[in-house]
């Protein structure tokens, strides 16, 4: 059994392990360091650290804890597993300065996400962050986990090595997950005259939202589709959308909610340009919704549809009707598949075992 620590935050205190936690807490013990700890884990391997939850920002408090965190010397390995360019340096440094080794998850694409930011000040920052400062760190960790083949194939031609590089997946069981929110009652949005296309995700440049404002302007397009989009509206593209009758923004969700659209629409409608592997798609996917993305990050190997460009979308939507779908999840995305990857990882790694 190996001792890892787990680098994440969480917003509040709350019981219940992780997807990552209960993957791995079977067979090693997880030290997760939050800046709010939890008072009860359901696990006798998984054990929670907060030195401190003061009142300042998310990643000064993991910082803290990370600095006083009181079991150092029991480490074996340092895992993280999203949102490389901060937690992915933190689990690098850490592991540096204490003479461990480090696995860093992959979760988005830090070689582009910043090119898609919406104002010219945000897209310099995250330029800075992602490749200036983030990516020569992440040399140095001992194994990296992207979530893509683009991913890889990107960090291998940057000089990385390669045999240290796997692409890995979410370990969720997507069917389970669609199967507990099945519900017959329709959502009352939904419309019984029109094809829906449903999204899911954060409105953002990044995550296409100039794409549905670019479909939106024909009047064909209009005619034949209800758009519906559930999610945090960060970028102030809601208003802009909502101004048609025909599109819809929800604003976030309950995730019960979500899998009511899911179970409910005609398609799924992904613009987006940068990704790791959205769990969105495997939920749509998994609950029959026929999905219809930009081509990025192995959607393909999902997506009923994939386009490039806005005006290739607009035929697409212009020159058919999707029909739901009973398709099986790919192996490759199969819960207890993804599980035993995670468990190889760390086992490729040669540390003492307690």
């Amino acid at each position: 059994m190996k001792h890892i620590l787990y680098v994440k935050t969480n917003p509040e205190p709350f019981t219940g392990l992780d997807r990552y936690e209960e993957a791995l807490s079977e067979h090693h013990h997880i030290h997760v360091v939050n800046f709010a700890s939890r008072d009860q884990i359901p696990s006798e391997n998984v054990s929670s650290h907060g030195v401190t939850d003061l009142n300042i920002p998310a990643y000064l408090r993991l910082v803290l804890n990370l600095l006083f965190f009181p079991e150092k010397e029991k480490i074996d390995i340092v895992f993280s597993s999203h949102r490389e360019w901060v937690y992915g340096v933190l689990n690098v440094l850490f592991a540096t300065v204490h003479g461990k080794d480090s696995v860093v998850c992959m979760a988005g694409n830090i070689f582009n996400s910043y090119k898609y930011k919406r104002f010219w000040l945000k897209r310099q920052v995250a330029w800075i962050i992602n490749i200036v400062v983030a990516l020569p760190l992440l040399r140095h960790a001992d194994k990296l986990l992207p979530y893509n083949s683009q991913v890889k194939r990107e960090l291998v031609e940057r000089g990385f090595e390669e045999e240290k590089i796997d692409v890995v997946r979410l370990p969720v069981d997507y069917q389970a997950k669609a199967k507990n929110y099945e519900d017959d009652s329709r959502p009352e949005k939904i419309s019984e005259d029109k094809n829906t296309a449903f999204f899911a995700g954060t409105l953002t440049k990044g995550k296409g939202m100039e794409t549905f404002i670019s479909i939106l302007q024909h009047e064909d397009i209009r005619e034949s589709y209800q758009f519906i989009l559930a999610g945090k509206d960060r970028d102030g593209y809601g208003e802009e959308i909502s101004k048609y009758e025909c599109a819809e923004v929800l604003g976030r969700i309950p995730e019960e909610g979500v899998y009511r659209y899911y179970h409910h629409s005609d398609l799924f409608l992904f613009p987006s340009y940068s990704e790791g592997f959205p769990k969105v798609i495997l939920e749509a996917f998994t609950c029959g919704l026929p999905v219809v993305s930009r081509d990025i990050s192995d959607i393909d190997l999902l997506a009923m549809e994939t386009f490039s460009q806005d005006k290739e979308l607009i035929r697409l939507l212009r020159g058919k009707t999707y029909q739901r779908h009973d398709r099986a999840l790919p192996h490759e995305f199969q819960k207890d598949y993804v599980t035993q990857q995670y468990l190889s990882a760390i086992e490729e790694i040669d540390v003492p075992r307690s």
